[in-house]
């Protein structure tokens, strides 16, 4: 598989994944062979996260929210914490959807 469609599909924000796609601009334009789908389209797909990823989200969470505060914080305010940080993520997810199809328009009447 090309590394594009590696970072893309472990769900790589469009900043981690933006020299991918500038400088091997084919890429876009090839198809993933397992899923048969455009970068673009794998990176829209909703997907389930890692055990990994969730607790990165919930260390970005903790962080934001400062040590004590998390502490202190009850089981619903961790979940508002913890969902403004999917928040981020999936906007971010979006924007990089967004930029990859700047880079190859046409593929929207392709895919």
């Amino acid at each position: 598989k090309l590394p594009l469609y590696l970072a893309v599909a472990h769900t790589k924000e469009w900043d981690e994944i933006e020299f991918l796609a500038e400088n091997e601009p084919v890429t876009l334009a090839i198809r993933d062979p397992d899923t048969k789908l455009f970068p673009f389209q794998l990176m829209a797909l909703n997907r389930s996260y890692t055990t990994e990823q969730k607790m990165q989200f919930e260390n970005i969470a903790k962080n934001e929210a400062g040590k004590n505060e998390w502490k202190a914080a009850s089981a619903q305010e961790r979940v508002t914490y913890l969902s403004k940080v999917l928040e981020k993520h999936e906007t971010a997810i979006l924007e990089g959807v967004w930029e990859l199809l700047k880079l190859n328009p046409a593929l929207v009447s392709i895919g």
